[in-house]
């Protein structure tokens, strides 16, 4: 038992932030220590590393965020045609985005042991995209449940407002260890955006 909490401690150091002289300071006491001293030593760094979390908001209160995007040569084809594969991509930006338009980042997630895999994606295509041709994405977050949060997704042209493209993606919520954990309480949308919904 001790050596399996031993185990999952040495993993957290991982997602320390290096920069701070502190927690250099503690793995190297922590190497340097043996058996239940180490375990103690575990509380104690924990303990301390708690101070290093960020404090989160309590709910997300903007459901939908639109970013614009300028298809860059590389991710074109012959044809000068956005490859599908480069979709994925964008629909990663859209959400990390309305993310942050909620006071969130996802490297402050992960640095508090939370990690959003995608489970699903989808997307409908619907006219190409081409090189150099503004577009917008508007992601929507349209539902949190315990386990996933799911998003929708619209990409038009901006010039003409023709849609592009429209998809989804599934995110399952895990640990640092790839186990499947509840979705934290402030990644659920605020009572006056579910009254909108």
């Amino acid at each position: 038992m001790i050596k399996t909490k031993l185990t999952a401690a040495l993993g957290l150091f991982d997602h320390l932030d290096l920069e701070n002289p502190w927690n250099s300071i503690f793995q190297g006491f922590f190497i340097g220590l043996k058996g239940r001293y180490q375990y103690w030593y575990c509380i104690l760094w924990l303990w301390c590393y708690a101070y290093q979390i960020m404090e989160f908001p309590d709910c997300t209160k903007i459901k939908s965020n639109t970013i614009r995007i300028v298809p860059r040569y590389n991710e074109t084809d012959k044809a000068g045609i956005v490859h599908n594969s480069v979709y994925s991509i964008y629909w990663e930006l859209a959400r990390t985005e309305l993310l942050r338009a909620n006071g969130l980042a996802y490297s402050d997630l992960e640095k508090s042991g939370v990690f959003f895999v995608v489970a699903e994606l989808g997307v409908k295509f619907r006219r190409p995209a081409t090189y150099d041709e503004p577009c917008l994405i508007t992601a929507t977050c349209s539902e949190v449940t315990a386990a996933k949060v799911v998003h929708q997704y619209r990409m038009i042209r901006e010039a003409d407002q023709i849609l592009i493209a429209e998809g989804f993606t599934m995110l399952a919520c895990v640990d640092t260890a790839g186990k499947i954990r509840r979705v934290p309480e402030f990644m659920y949308p605020s009572e006056e955006e579910n009254l909108k919904s």
